[in-house]
């Protein structure tokens, strides 16, 4: 495995459970962890998605709020969001 990270934190959003045409099951949520840096809190949201058995599982036993460990490997996604620009 090229890299593996463990992430505990609660879900923020409930869980969805889908299917794939060949019938796989998999499930999406996000997961929040949130720290003090003095005396703010920060919280980073984390897009997890579950395949197979285990996202049924999550799906049936999991919901919003419920704190979790979720370890496994993560991918980074770029996103760049055009601001709007004066024209002058």
């Amino acid at each position: 495995m090229d890299n593996f990270v463990a992430i505990t934190g609660n879900l923020a959003q409930e869980v969805r459970l889908n299917r794939t045409q060949n019938g796989t099951a998999v499930a999406n949520t996000s997961v929040a962890v949130s720290r003090k840096k003095g005396e703010e809190k920060i919280t980073s949201y984390f897009d997890v998605t579950i395949w197979g058995r285990l996202a049924e599982n999550v799906a049936k036993a999991c919901q919003k709020g419920d704190r979790v460990t979720v370890t496994g490997t993560i991918n980074q996604e770029k996103f760049e969001k055009e601001i709007g620009r004066a024209h002058v």
